[in-house]
């Protein structure tokens, strides 16, 4: 039985059409079903991270090339622990407990995901 808390949290996610091509892997599946709505409906929260804490660290980013933008963009993100911490926070605090175990389970491989979800939304957004 979804708690509560559960059934508020998968309803406030927006829909996102995907067309499964094949057979899917259970991650795959999580991907889709689980991690793209929370991604789209933290999109705004991961450009207002990145703005103001970009900015703050690198003060010249409007003058850089789209190359220095992409690099630092990347290192940010996958060397940076705070930030680590507080992209996967934004993501897993919006799970349901079936989702957060599989989460677990799965952990490496799926913030592997996220961080490239996360590079890819803030780079078509900021550069």
């Amino acid at each position: 039985m979804e708690s509560e808390r559960d059934q508020t949290f998968t309803q406030i996610r927006p829909i996102i059409a995907t067309e499964p091509i094949g057979e899917q892997s259970d991650i795959q599946k999580f991907q889709d079903t689980v991690l793209r709505p929370i991604l789209k409906l933290q999109n705004e929260f991961f450009l207002n991270l990145a703005g103001h804490t970009l900015l703050v660290r690198h003060p010249e980013w409007d003058i850089l090339s789209d190359e220095k933008k992409v690099i630092l963009l990347s290192s940010w993100i996958s060397k940076d622990p705070d930030v680590k911490k507080q992209i996967e926070g934004a993501i897993i605090g919006l799970m349901t407990r079936s989702e957060l175990a599989f989460y677990f389970e799965n952990e490496k491989e799926i913030q592997r995901r996220i961080r490239a979800f996360v590079l890819e939304r803030i780079k078509s957004n900021k550069l």
